[in-house]
């Protein structure tokens, strides 16, 4: 049978979809990758003290460019090209025993550079990247060669500035979450002793720091909340000793602080999202995450719209998954309440959007509607009525 299968449909390995025989993940120690950055680092620091005319430095550089070369053969496709060309040229520099001149120097910083943002992006074993250090390679010769340097390659400038990006922002979300946390300690300690309202004094210009920041970032909504938050604990301090009877104004800034938390830790992971899914209602004052409706799963499926919701209890009874056969879908299930289960939800949401259909969400709505749910108990109940007198006679 298997042979005459192979007759029927002769394949070949260039005509499979996939290569089941390629494991694409753990195809890498974890522990060279971490022993990679370390030497191209160490690398980098010491040729930028040399270029500089620290010529003391210069003992023990073509040990530190070999450690290079080997990582850049083990780990990057084709890496073998770029290792050579930079150790050539570090003996050559060595060996002259003079700063390089100013082209060289720049070219291969600018190569050393660029391996460092490709470990950090984890993008160093691409199929591209075996183009691109022999792009490199063929860059320092021409320098070393006499030739003039060249412009940055569009996908050099690219690679800095996304890896530039993700810094930044993990430095941002570092400062917003330590100003929220020293706004969330002072309004705390104020919530304990309100008839001590000094402790809030230096609250509305933190606020007004953090709204700075969330404005630039575009999180427009979010900058709202804090507007909000920064007028409702003026309130409080112009109330006084009276500020303790503001219970509003208390559950509106407890809730604003715990929105603001999940958005910036959402923010760190996922800054798009962090925009798309949260809203200031400028009615009851409050920043609300588009990912906490105020209706059950099965509301929401009448309605036609899928649901996002916690593989526990209620939700796994009513709903089905993506994973669930041949049942159409109707939500997408994290199994752990933290910002990372969250995040990897909502991408598997955005990819498996299109396989959404709102007839098959409100059919499955229907299989719960409340006169199928009264038969079914009350078939249940009857079923076991009978069953217990069919007991009871024997």
């Amino acid at each position: 049978m298997l042979a005459a299968v192979h007759r029927a449909y002769p394949l070949t390995r260039d005509t499979l979809p996939a290569d089941y025989g390629r494991s694409d993940l753990g195809r890498f120690d974890p522990s060279l990758i971490a022993q990679a950055r370390k030497r191209v680092a160490s690398a980098k620091d010491s040729w930028s003290a040399v270029a500089g005319g620290e010529m003391h430095r210069l003992n023990g550089l073509i040990e530190q460019f070999s450690l290079v070369a080997d990582s850049l053969k083990r780990l990057v496709p084709g890496g073998e090209r770029l290792g050579d060309a930079l150790s050539q040229a570090i003996t050559q520099t060595v060996h002259g025993g003079v700063a390089p001149p100013p082209a060289l120097a720049m070219e291969i910083a600018t190569s050393v550079l660029y391996v460092e943002a490709a470990l950090e992006d984890n993008a160093f074993d691409q199929p591209e990247q075996a183009g691109r250090v022999q792009r490199l390679a063929e860059r320092i010769g021409a320098v070393q060669g006499g030739a003039a340097p060249e412009p940055l390659e569009p996908w050099m400038e690219e690679l800095y500035r996304r890896v530039s990006d993700r810094q930044t922002m993990g430095s941002v979300v570092q400062e917003l979450r330590a100003a929220l946390s020293e706004c969330e300690k002072l309004i705390d300690q104020f919530f304990r002793a309100p008839a001590e309202p000094t402790a809030l004094i230096p609250v509305p210009a933190q606020l007004q720091a953090m709204r700075g920041v969330l404005s630039v970032l575009g999180l427009e909504q979010a900058s709202h909340a804090v507007l909000r938050m920064r007028d409702d604990v003026d309130a409080l301090v112009a109330a006084g000793g009276e500020a303790r009877h503001q219970r509003s104004l208390f559950e509106r800034l407890a809730g604003n602080l715990g929105a603001l938390s999940f958005l910036i830790d959402l923010l760190g992971v996922q800054p798009q999202a962090a925009k798309s899914l949260f809203r200031f209602d400028a009615d009851g004052g409050l920043l609300v995450s588009q990912l906490v409706r105020r209706e059950t799963p099965l509301e929401a499926a009448a309605a036609g719209r899928p649901t996002l919701a916690l593989g526990r209890g209620g939700a796994l009874e009513t709903m089905v998954g993506l994973d669930a056969g041949d049942e159409p879908p109707t939500a997408v299930f994290f199994g752990e309440q933290t910002v990372d289960a969250v995040a990897e939800a909502i991408l598997a949401f955005e990819k498996a959007e299109p396989r959404f259909d709102p007839q098959a969400l409100r059919a499955r709505a229907a299989r719960f509607d409340r006169p199928i749910f009264a038969r079914r108990v009350q078939d249940y109940v009857e079923g076991r009525w009978r069953a217990f007198q069919a007991a009871a006679t024997c």
